[in-house]
């Protein structure tokens, strides 16, 4: 268990418009924002509490605490763009754990190595002109969202060839994946 991630640390990414927005529906009994991302009541706080949980999670890894860590949190994170839920993604998780470290000096440089099925198409905006975070998304090509994870899609300005794609085919299974 976590508490929820901090006003501070979701701001870190998500504009604070927003933030409110969000808690504001949330508070009314919750409804649809975004693309396929519907919510109910109280669904800012558990989305609050899914990324203080990997915030949490990251943190006491980087301080020694733990060897390790998994953070098994609902909802995900890595569809949603700083101002665009989507994916039934609320909040972006790891981005903000990664904020949340670099404010508090745990560490510079991170890599991210997401490998669902969808895209990590969220993680790859938020990090897509900085040279601080590789991420790296394994994906089956063209499954969601459409038109996004292509190979040549490797960053921009500073970020340039710190993002990769590896779009598998439709029914890539382990194997594909030890390859």
């Amino acid at each position: 268990s976590a508490p929820m991630a901090s006003p501070q640390d979701l701001a870190r990414v998500h504009p604070v418009a927003f933030l409110e927005k969000f808690k504001q529906m949330s508070d009314a009994g919750g409804g649809l924002i975004g693309l396929n991302t519907p919510f109910l009541p109280g669904g800012f706080e558990t989305a609050a509490l899914s990324a203080g949980l990997a915030t949490r999670a990251l943190a006491k890894v980087l301080r020694g605490e733990l060897a390790n860590a998994y953070a098994l949190s609902r909802p995900p994170g890595h569809h949603c763009l700083p101002d665009y839920p989507m994916g039934f993604c609320l909040l972006a998780n790891i981005p903000i754990a990664i904020e949340h470290a670099i404010a508090q000096g745990l560490a510079k440089r991170f890599v991210v190595l997401d490998w669902d099925v969808h895209h990590g198409n969220g993680t790859e905006t938020i990090f897509y002109e900085r040279d601080d975070v590789l991420a790296i998304s394994i994906h089956e090509d063209g499954n969601y969202p459409l038109n996004s994870g292509g190979i040549e899609m490797r960053g921009k300005g500073k970020g340039q060839g710190f993002n990769i794609n590896i779009p598998l085919p439709a029914g890539a299974g382990d194997a594909t994946y030890l390859d």
